[in-house]
């Protein structure tokens, strides 16, 4: 596994995915919105974080006419404790 480098931004993504109702998961749009990063931020950090085993995606299978479906993404459980660690170890 590639080493992350824990960025600003990608603290704010973290923290996100971890307040996330699971009920009502992630998408990209909904990140981008709750963390003020523009999409050539979050698209590029949530692949990153996907490639190190700390984010998985899924994309939606029903979407409504006249939008293209959304890829979901949540925290693995690895993904979620590294998150937890990083995030209580790190002042702003």
């Amino acid at each position: 596994m590639s080493r992350l480098l824990l960025s600003k931004k990608v603290r704010l993504i973290l923290r996100h995915l971890l307040a996330v109702n699971p009920a009502h998961p992630a998408w990209g749009l909904s990140i981008c919105r709750g963390t003020g990063l523009g999409s050539g931020s979050v698209y590029v950090i949530l692949e990153r974080l996907r490639r190190a085993g700390w984010v998985e995606s899924r994309t939606e299978t029903a979407t409504p006419e006249g939008r293209p479906p959304r890829t979901f993404y949540k925290l693995t459980d690895r993904g979620a404790a590294r998150a937890r660690s990083v995030l209580e170890n790190t002042r702003e």
